[in-house]
């Protein structure tokens, strides 16, 4: 996953709406935005829980692979070219320890 930001641009929301998710965020001390990506990450978090596991994440347990395609990893090749960059840090991963990370380094060596 990249650390890059990007924009999202939400279009025709009903007034009612966007006037709600205003007072939940102004609610909770936070401003749209941040509150919006809590509530969508949190709510990916809840629809991907008992997803399928993707076939690239086959040899892996399920916890690493779970770890890998909840921080929004796509492929193997995208996993090797994560792990090579010399700013990420595996550490970043939710849940994701040293044995997580030993069994991603023995999977990417094959």
């Amino acid at each position: 996953m990249s650390n890059e930001l990007s924009e999202l641009h939400i279009i025709n929301i009903p007034r009612a709406d966007k006037g709600r998710w205003v007072a939940a965020s102004r609610a909770v001390g936070s401003d749209l935005a941040t509150w919006a990506m809590t509530a969508l990450n949190e709510a990916a978090k809840d629809a991907l829980k008992d997803a399928v596991r993707p076939a690239w994440t086959r040899s892996l347990t399920g916890r690493t692979a779970d770890c890998l395609v909840k921080y929004g990893l796509t492929g193997k090749r995208e996993v090797r070219a994560v792990f090579a960059d010399s700013d990420f840090n595996w550490q970043s991963i939710p849940n994701f320890g040293p044995k997580c990370n030993d069994e991603v380094l023995k999977w990417l060596s094959k």
